[in-house]
């Protein structure tokens, strides 16, 4: 069994997201990533304080990867209309690469994993501001919604 302090933070995260996709986020303990790990479930209290504040520090994470990739589809020099379809794309593509961590981050049931308010705000405004380029800044909101990003934004105050 590794010594707790060869763990680091990361692979902490990277072993429970692997368990999140491989048995859902239901089954998931920290008996369960502390074995997977090879450590004592206690030595996890270093770096979180509790599954919830394990999930949460995840669901962060997969936040800010999709953010990255959206981010990083939207940055091209073409069209408005290519680069919305480019970014839905990579939004779809993200979503099927990682299913129950998409699920986790936007269907899960805990109030304490929902995404922050603030931060889908600040993922929507660049995707809120091409499809302005596309659609209108009046029906911006409203085409987006139809565009299939509706699960994350439509009750975020980006109207």
């Amino acid at each position: 069994m590794p010594y707790p302090s060869q763990l680091t933070h990361e692979q902490l995260l990277d072993v429970t997201e692997h368990l999140i996709e491989e048995q859902g986020v239901e089954q998931v303990t920290l008996n369960a990533v502390a074995a997977a790990l090879g450590v004592k479930a206690p030595s996890l209290y270093r770096y979180v304080d509790g599954r919830l504040d394990l999930l949460r520090q995840l669901n962060l994470r997969f936040l800010n990867r999709l953010m990255a990739a959206i981010g990083a589809a939207g940055d091209r020099d073409v069209p408005a209309i290519d680069r919305m379809l480019s970014v839905m794309m990579a939004y779809r593509q993200f979503a099927h690469d990682h299913p129950r961590l998409y699920l986790m981050s936007f269907a899960y049931m805990v109030d304490e994993l929902r995404p922050d308010e603030d931060l889908l705000v600040q993922m929507v405004l660049p995707l809120q501001a091409g499809m302005a380029e596309i659609a209108g800044p009046e029906r911006s909101l409203a085409a987006l919604r139809g565009a299939g990003l509706r699960p994350w934004f439509c009750h975020a105050g980006a109207d």
